[in-house]
C-alpha cells in the first residue's frame, strides 16, 4: 500500500463504521468466508485493488473453518475508547495496521507484548496478534482510523 496513503486514506468513512458513540467499530472489506465486500470496497477501491490479489491474503490454506486468516478491515477507535489486552485464536498469521487517520499528538497507541508504539498518519506496524496486544486512543475528540491486514506467516510455506 506504499504511495497509495492518500487514496486509502480518502475512502474511509466514519459513517460507514457506524455510530460514533460506540467506542470500537469495524468495516469489513475481505474476509476467507465471504471473499470481498463489494458494497464496503465501494468506499475503499484503492485499498481493495492493490489487495485483491494477495497470496499471502486470499491464497492461504483453509485450516479448520478458516476464520482465523485472512481478514482485512478498517478499524476505528473512539476518543477515549480502549481495546483491552488479547491475543489471537492462532500464531499462523501475522497483522499489518496502516495508520490512515489518527489524532495529533501521538494520543493513539498499540501495545503487544508490553511494547508501545504511538500512531500517525501514515505508519505501519507489522505484529504477532498471538502475542497479547492492545490500544488504546486518548485524545478527547479525534478518532483513530487504521487499515488492518491479516496475513499468512511467510515461514510457514506455501499456500498448498
Amino acid at each position: 500500500l506504499e504511495g497509495h496513503g492518500v487514496e486509502v486514506k480518502g475512502g474511509a468513512s466514519g459513517a460507514a463504521l457506524g455510530p460514533e458513540k460506540a467506542p470500537w467499530r469495524e468495516l469489513l472489506l475481505y474476509d476467507r468466508a465471504g471473499g470481498w465486500r463489494d458494497d464496503a470496497c465501494a468506499a475503499l477501491p484503492t485499498a481493495c485493488a492493490v489487495l485483491r490479489d494477495a497470496p499471502s491474503i486470499v491464497g492461504t490454506p483453509r485450516l479448520g473453518d478458516g476464520s482465523f486468516c485472512c481478514r482485512v478491515e478498517i478499524l476505528r477507535l473512539a476518543p477515549g475508547g480502549r481495546v483491552l489486552p488479547h491475543t489471537a485464536p492462532t500464531n499462523a498469521r501475522l497483522k499489518a495496521h496502516v495508520g490512515l487517520s489518527t489524532p495529533p499528538g501521538y494520543a493513539a497507541s498499540l501495545s503487544v507484548a508490553g511494547e508501545r508504539r504511538a500512531w500517525r498518519d501514515g505508519d505501519v506496524f507489522v505484529f504477532d496478534d498471538s502475542f497479547f496486544h492492545e490500544a488504546g486512543n486518548e485524545h478527547a475528540s479525534v478518532p483513530r482510523y487504521v487499515l488492518s491486514v491479516d496475513f499468512w506467516k511467510p515461514a510457514l510455506g506455501p499456500f498448498d
